[in-house]
């Protein structure tokens, strides 16, 4: 229901993102919502697994 509209988040919610580091999942969402972000070379693979994740 919440996902559909018809209520509110409850204003504590927590959004989980399992197997996915930190620094992965901010950059993907910078690249998002900026179009760009900048990683190091070793992050390029799970960033792109990650991407395709939650594609």
């Amino acid at each position: 229901e919440m996902f559909l509209g018809e209520a509110p988040p409850p204003p504590d919610a927590t959004l989980v993102v399992a197997d996915v580091e930190f620094d992965i999942l901010r950059a993907m969402i910078e690249f998002m919502y900026c179009g760009q972000t900048k990683i190091d070379h070793c992050q390029l693979q799970p960033l792109l697994n990650a991407a395709k994740g939650y594609k």
